[in-house]
């Protein structure tokens, strides 16, 4: 006859019916007792702390990939603003430089003036028909001029050159051929303006005063 072994246990009949019973991971959580738990196997436990591990490492990398989304999505909106205010200064000088050369004239005032005393200087019938040279009250009033207009704007002066009456001619014009043609006299001087879109302006024997030479000057700018 066989021998009987008897196995000892630390829990009851009850307890080992609750141990086959299938158990949710609420059930554990809510309805297990401290010492109960001692009987629940090992499987189990670890089971249940892998779920909850995985789901904080999921919640983990959820918020890591929307702090690094943002962090994308600022550097975005940063690389563009970077580029746009790089435009925007490269253009603001590229306009600053051309306004400058713009502003560069075609002759300065010791141009201007030597040639002015450089046609006073012309003897009598210098073309060869009977020309007078300029006059002292013609170069005068150019000179006079050049001062009421200004550096800036008299200094685009394509044309300086003495007429055969003792006056003096200034022309202005672009690349449109858009011109300003003026002659300067002992008292008075006169002039036309041809721009693009308007009718051809004539100003004939106007004294040369600060007036005068305002609308001149508002014409050379159009050009």
């Amino acid at each position: 006859m066989g021998n009987l072994n008897i196995i000892e246990r630390d829990y009851s009949i009850e307890e080992t019916t609750f141990l086959d019973e299938p158990q949710t991971d609420e059930t554990i959580a809510s309805c297990i007792s401290g010492e109960d738990k001692v009987g629940i196997p090992l499987i189990k436990i670890i089971a249940a702390g892998a779920v909850l591990i995985s789901s904080n490492q999921a919640n983990s990398e959820v918020k890591e990939n929307v702090i690094v989304s943002n962090q994308k999505e600022d550097n975005i909106e940063l690389c563009i603003t970077d580029y746009t205010n790089s435009i925007e200064s490269s253009e603001t000088d590229y306009l600053a430089e051309l306004q400058y050369f713009n502003a560069i004239p075609n002759f300065s005032k010791q141009d201007i003036y030597k040639k002015v005393f450089s046609f006073r200087t012309l003897e009598n019938n210098w073309d060869g028909y009977g020309a007078y040279p300029l006059e002292a009250d013609s170069a005068a009033n150019a000179l006079l001029l050049y001062d009421a207009i200004g550096e800036t704007k008299f200094g685009k002066v394509e044309e300086i050159y003495p007429n055969t009456n003792g006056t003096i001619t200034f022309t202005w014009e672009n690349q449109y051929d858009e011109t300003i043609n003026v002659e300067v006299g002992n008292k008075t001087m006169s002039y036309f303006v041809e721009l693009a879109g308007i009718e051809t302006t004539f100003v004939n024997n106007v004294e040369i005063n600060d007036k005068e030479a305002k609308k001149l000057s508002d014409f050379i700018e159009l050009l």
